[in-house]
């Protein structure tokens, strides 16, 4: 699954890039030739154009980042559950950890501590 997100926001970024590119020029072309469009009457034409542009940009580019969130939000997601996992195997052998047992998982928890805190930026990133 997260492997098709990773390939699909690849997609979306290339997407917003080549969007930024092509609004870029627009902008650069449109500066040359002010005085001619001014003097032609051509303002509401070129406006059009670059507003078009900076909106396919702008839905190109949101698309990206909340691919990029998704991705994130997934991978997370499973660190979370990995936590939940280490609660409820304590509760299954009673609340009793020998030191075997007890090293791995206060390594495993202290590597999901930034996980688990950035979880809801993330999720809030998705939602808007």
């Amino acid at each position: 699954v997260n492997r098709e997100v990773i390939a699909q926001a690849a997609e979306a970024q290339s997407v917003s890039a080549a969007a930024t590119s092509a609004r870029s020029s627009d902008t650069a072309d449109a500066l040359q030739c002010i005085r001619a469009i001014k003097f032609t009457g051509w303002e509401s034409s070129v406006l059009r154009s670059l507003t078009l542009a900076r909106d396919i940009e702008v839905d190109a580019e949101r698309k990206s980042i909340s691919f990029r969130a998704l991705t994130t939000l997934t991978s997370e997601f499973g660190t979370a559950l990995a936590y939940v996992a280490c609660f409820v195997t304590y509760f299954l052998f009673g609340g009793d950890f020998d030191s075997a047992l007890l090293v791995p998982a206060v390594v495993v928890l202290g590597s999901m501590r930034t996980p688990i805190w950035s979880f809801p930026a993330q999720m809030s990133t998705i939602l808007r």
